[in-house]
């Protein structure tokens, strides 16, 4: 694994771990369902 693999790996890693409190937010608020739903107009 080149180094450039490697801090590609870590950068989505990074990016995952970011994500997740966001995501798991949007499922309390939501629900799970209203989470994966497609958006409308009148979401806050």
């Amino acid at each position: 694994m080149s180094s450039l693999e490697f801090y590609t790996s870590l950068s989505a890693i990074w990016i995952a771990i970011a994500w997740f409190p966001y995501i798991l937010d949007r499922i309390m608020v939501h629900g799970l369902t209203g989470t994966m739903a497609n958006p409308t107009p009148s979401l806050a």
